[in-house]
Formats: C-alpha cells, sequence, structure tokens
C-alpha cells in the first residue's frame, strides 16, 4: 500500500477563489456553519461533502440523451451513499 496523504489537500484556484468569496469577508469563527450559524460537526461535513461528490458523479454519468432530473438524480445518489438499493414494497430480495 502507498503512503496515504492523511490532512493534506489542495484545492484548485477556481474552488478556493469561490470558497473565499463565499465567506464574505469574514475572518473569525468556523468554516463552515451549521443552518443556526454555529460550528458544523466533522461528521456532518463529511457527510455533505460525500453527498456533493456522489451527486457529482450522477450528474457527468447521467445519459446525455435523457434531460436532467434532479429529483431523480437524487434518488440515484442514494445507492451509492447508502451500498444498496433503497427498499420499497414489492422489490425485496427473496
Amino acid at each position: 500500500m502507498g503512503k496515504k496523504r492523511r490532512g493534506a489537500a489542495a484545492l484548485d484556484p477556481t474552488t478556493l477563489a469561490e470558497l473565499v468569496a463565499s465567506l464574505n469577508g469574514r475572518t473569525e469563527g468556523p468554516l463552515f456553519l451549521s443552518a443556526r450559524g454555529g460550528r458544523q460537526e466533522p461528521d456532518k461535513v463529511l457527510d455533505h461533502v460525500r453527498e456533493a461528490l456522489s451527486l457529482g458523479f450522477v450528474d457527468e454519468l447521467w445519459p446525455a440523451s435523457e434531460e436532467p432530473r434532479l429529483d431523480v438524480a437524487m434518488l440515484v445518489n442514494l445507492v451509492p451513499l447508502r451500498g444498496h438499493m433503497p427498499r420499497q414494497a414489492g422489490n425485496r430480495a427473496s
């Protein structure tokens, strides 16, 4: 196994510029705010990043011949996030 790069990462210049702009001049306090303006829990931040990346993959793999639909993409996105198809009445494995 190769050396794992834990804790080190770099953003491309465009993403960094967008992140700095989103801070809106803030120079202190948490980077990621909760809905109430407090500090986000690290696990929640990881969940949000995982969901955004997964949704990006769904968007990239969306058939070019089909019009993108966010409602369907969000449902498709559940599969990689949960690791299995959502269970609904009528599609249970026997």
